[in-house]
């Protein structure tokens, strides 16, 4: 320590001179003119920095360009625009269909394409932006205000469009496990801060504010989407999924409707022709589903054919017709429950010979429906389960 503190005093020692000398240099520069300039000087900078940080801040603080920038967005249907400068409040969503049908509506309301810019005020805790037209013929003005919220960074304020007057607080939707939430055909990726876990494995989202309208909401997986519409138009709405059935997705319903059909015209074609069994057929099932097929075949043979499968009569029409495919993804038994209706008519008549020329011939007419279930495949979907029901008609 004593010999740092020595060490010291010499460093001292040699530096004092010198600073004694910038000291007596110092105050003969203080008493000359050009000090006195150099002040000046410095005191005009100070100035026009303060004047023009003031000037910069009071220009950041007009709305105006904000409301100009959102109002061309608006008038020439920019939506992407519209939807970058739009206020989304924290832990909300903002559809991007809701909002183009409520700016539509909006859009309905205004014809002027001349129009004059108001100054910017306050109003209710927000700041507004007028855009007045005057017709000219009548004289009648017309006022569309532009609502923004205004957010300080530091000193400097920023501006976005306020739809405070068009949102709904507090809307809830569940959905099932493993699903994704899809609202108005686009996913919510990225919001899971917003979703809590129940007991059962479902996820519960919950947006603080929405858009005030009607949203088609689905919860969807790998297989299907399951949806409803939901009216949200007031506080506090909920959404239950997680017990909808789930539809097929569209990929796989191609496949399932490609399927149903092949295997319907196979399956008619061995029934007129009262077969109990073919290749074609066969491909379209399940080898666990041989012997159970054969058995549904004969059923429509005798249902189509009086004398069952005796030679006399033979099928001279038979139309399938208004078909109607529904089908649903059940997680628990993991395969698509088909539902297929439509409307059989066909004609049987018996042979004519040489030595008579009579034809005996009647007549079929039945609602028919057809429930299977197939394997969730799009490169090789079987049906693994049939049935049919035939009512009279």
């Amino acid at each position: 320590m004593k010999e740092l503190m020595q060490r010291l005093k010499k460093i001292w020692k040699k530096a004092n001179p010198l600073w004694k000398k910038i000291n007596l240099l110092w105050k003969k520069f203080h008493k000359t003119r050009i000090y006195s300039l150099v002040m000046v000087l410095f005191f005009i900078a100070v100035c026009v920095g303060i004047g023009s940080a003031a000037a910069y801040i009071h220009h950041e603080s007009d709305p105006t360009e904000t409301a100009v920038q959102y109002f061309r967005a608006f008038m020439q249907q920019d939506y992407d625009t519209v939807m970058k400068l739009a206020d989304i409040p924290d832990g909300g969503y903002l559809d991007r269909k809701q909002l183009i049908s409520i700016l539509e509506e909006q859009k309905k309301e205004w014809n002027g394409t001349q129009y004059e810019i108001l100054d910017p005020k306050r109003e209710d805790g927000r700041s507004v932006v007028i855009f007045r037209y005057t017709d000219e013929a009548t004289g009648k003005k017309t006022d569309f205000k532009v609502y923004l919220n205004r957010f300080f960074h530091g000193l400097i304020p920023d501006y976005k469009i306020s739809f405070d007057d068009n949102l709904v607080k507090d809307y809830q939707v569940t959905i099932p496990k493993d699903a994704a939430l899809v609202i108005n055909d686009t996913k919510i990726e990225n919001q899971d801060d917003l979703a809590a876990t129940n007991q059962d494995g479902s996820k519960t989202y919950t947006f603080s504010a929405v858009l005030r309208g009607t949203y088609q909401v689905g919860a969807e997986t790998t297989y299907g989407i399951g949806e409803k519409k939901a009216e949200v138009t007031k506080d506090g709405v909920r959404t239950d999924l997680s017990n909808t059935a789930y539809a097929a997705r569209e990929e796989y319903f191609k496949v399932i409707e490609e399927k149903t059909n092949g295997m319907l015209q196979q399956y008619y074609t061995l029934v007129r022709k009262k077969k109990l069994s073919g290749k074609e057929l066969r491909g379209f099932f399940s080898k666990e589903m041989s012997g159970e097929l054969k058995g549904l075949i004969k059923k429509s043979v005798n249902l189509v054919f009086r004398d069952g499968d005796n030679k006399e009569y033979e099928v001279t029409t038979m139309d399938l017709s208004d078909q109607k495919i529904k089908a649903t993804y059940n997680k628990e038994k993991n395969c698509f429950e088909v539902q297929c209706s439509y409307h059989l008519k066909y004609e049987c008549a018996t042979k004519t010979s040489l030595l008579s020329s009579y034809s005996e011939s009647y007549k079929g007419n039945y609602q028919t429906t057809l429930s299977m279930e197939m394997t969730p495949s799009l490169e090789n979907m079987e049906i693994t389960g049939m049935s049919i029901k035939n009512k009279k008609k």
